[in-house]
């Protein structure tokens, strides 16, 4: 009899390893299909700010003058992203090659919903006039700005018909504290003006997304 239920704990013991181990295996399988199901993916740190992406939009906060540039170049490590070397400026990013980072100035980045083409450089000209754009070793090429946080916050619910126009300048100041990096190809149109902030004038983007499919 003792040793009946001896046998009994040892099969209990193993059905309820099994189902510990087979929930465990579930959990991550259903977290997986929650990202895909909204879009969203799950917060990573980078350096000391959160990154989370929607839509195939990043979203990077905070990100102040303080840690801006640790940020960028954390991008561009994790991208695997070499400088635009001399030869290949002053051409359209089109032509660029793939794995490059470079620059434009605001009115550069001027485009229209039937063209989203300009010419870049591997010079950042005047930091608060000069946007940073990443063409990845995929070929897609972002756009990367900072918006306010009340402007980031618009992103997930983006009409159907036709999305928000997040306003973007090329370093944090103010409120202008999240990082959004933005592929080119959701971009429908995108207008330039200057802005009166804390260090000045400075080029500010009206990038209006395009509708949401």
């Amino acid at each position: 009899m003792l040793e009946e239920r001896r046998l009994d704990i040892v099969n209990v013991t193993k059905s309820l390893t099994l189902l510990i181990f087979g929930i465990s295996m579930v959990l991550p399988a259903m977290g997986s299909n929650h990202e895909q199901s909204t879009g969203r993916k799950t917060p990573v740190d980078i350096g000391g700010a959160t990154e989370s992406s929607i839509d195939g939009i990043s979203i990077i906060s905070p990100v102040t003058q303080s840690n801006f540039d640790a940020v960028m170049a954390g991008m561009r490590q994790r991208g695997s992203l070499r400088e635009l070397t001399a030869v290949e400026s002053n051409t359209l990013v089109s032509a660029v090659p793939t794995g490059t980072y470079f620059y434009a100035y605001g009115f550069q980045l001027m485009t229209t919903e039937d063209s989203s083409d300009f010419m870049v450089s591997h010079v950042r000209g005047t930091d608060w006039h000069h946007f940073e754009l990443h063409k990845q070793t995929n070929g897609e090429t972002v756009l990367l700005g900072i918006a306010t946080s009340n402007d980031a916050g618009k992103l997930e619910y983006y009409s159907k018909r036709y999305g928000p126009t997040p306003k973007l300048v090329p370093q944090p100041i103010d409120d202008f504290n999240v990082l959004l990096i933005l592929p080119l190809r959701l971009l429908g149109k995108i207008d330039n003006h200057n802005l009166q902030l804390g260090v000045g004038e400075v080029t500010a983007l009206d990038a209006a997304l395009l509708p949401k499919k």
